[in-house]
Parts: C-alpha cells; structure tokens; sequence
C-alpha cells in the first residue's frame, strides 16, 4: 500500500463519513504507529474494532490511488498559508465539512 504524509492522510479522511473518533484511531495508527493493542486501550474498543477502522482508511488510500491535482494544489497553497489560515482549515477538517474543497479555496484565495 502507497504511503502517505499527514497532509494527504488529513485530506483523505476529509473524505470518509466516519466519526471523528475513529479518524482519531485511524492517525494513532497510520500516521503516528501506535500499535493496534495500544490504540484500543487507549479508546476502550476492542483490537478487531481498530482493525476494521484501519482497514477501512486503507482502502480509501489504494481506491484513490493518492489526491487528485486540485487537492495537491491545495496542500501546496495550506504549506505557504500562515498559521490562523492554517488553524481555521483545520478545524473544519475536524468538523468534517463536506465542503472543505471549496471552503479551503476561499480561505486560500484560490480561484
């Protein structure tokens, strides 16, 4: 399976209707290796609850076969922003906003 960076990792799961905590269990794993045993301590559930999450999150990175050009301008655009720009985007990340292509687009005065 292709690696992947935070940014794309980030962008991806923007993707995916899934809950913010399973997106959190999905980093603990692909981005910062926490092992499968410590994530599902961490979050109560059980091993095969974390296996699923991350299997699921993996098949999206290989479906997708990485971002497209509109979303690699963009994470192009979020490096040079400055860190309130940055902050905002993330945010909405987090709140999973279907929109966030468009929405990052205003923020980054993109046309």
């Amino acid at each position: 399976m292709k690696e992947v960076s935070g940014k794309e990792l980030e962008l991806i799961l923007s993707r995916i209707r899934m809950s913010s905590a399973n997106k959190e269990i999905a980093r603990d794993i692909l981005f910062y290796g926490q092992s499968v045993s410590e994530t599902a301590k961490e979050h109560g559930i059980s091993k095969q609850r974390v296996h699923a999450i991350v299997k699921r999150v993996r098949k999206e990175i290989s479906e997708n076969n990485g971002l497209t050009n509109e979303e690699l301008l963009l994470l192009e655009k979020f490096a040079e922003a400055n860190q309130q720009k940055r902050s905002l985007i993330l945010a909405m990340l987090m709140l999973d906003n279907e929109n966030y292509v468009s929405a990052m687009k205003k923020i980054l005065k993109i046309d």
